[in-house]
């Protein structure tokens, strides 16, 4: 997840976010965007009239719940990044860790003909979604 998604996403599970009227959240969103409010105010409010949009523009800047809002979005940097930090640490942590088990896992396959020199080692893992799975056919599980 790209940091542009993460906080997307955070603004949208927000409380300022649950507030907003559904024109109220396209002009938000707009102005994420690109930073027209001009243009933002057109896609929240297609009809109005061009009088019409400088008065919706100015009172939809005013909205305490739209100020909210974008506060949240360009709000406390701090604390999304340092969520966004503790993400990216647990990532390399799992991925550290899957490296690991991995690496474990080789070993047992390459000590297993050791424990039973007679036998050929057929043991295998896969990486399934993310699940590392050991296979060993059932003539062997029982052997063992």
């Amino acid at each position: 997840m790209t940091e542009m998604q993460f906080k997307i996403n955070a603004l949208l599970a927000s409380e300022p976010w649950q507030h907003l009227r559904p024109q109220q959240k396209t002009w938000v969103l707009a102005v994420i965007e690109s930073s027209d409010e001009p243009r933002a105010t057109r896609l929240a409010y297609p009809k109005a009239s061009e009088k019409s949009l400088v008065v919706m523009r100015y009172e939809i800047r005013r909205s305490p719940h739209v100020r909210a809002a974008l506060a949240f979005w360009n709000g406390p940097p701090n604390e999304i990044q340092e969520s966004l930090n503790r993400l990216q640490a647990e990532n390399q942590h799992l991925k550290a860790v899957e490296e690991q088990v991995v690496e474990m896992i080789a070993q047992i396959i390459v000590d297993l003909p050791k424990v039973r020199p007679a036998e050929e080692a057929t043991a295998v893992y896969e990486n399934i979604n993310g699940v590392v799975v050991v296979k060993i056919p059932m003539s062997e599980a029982v052997a063992a």
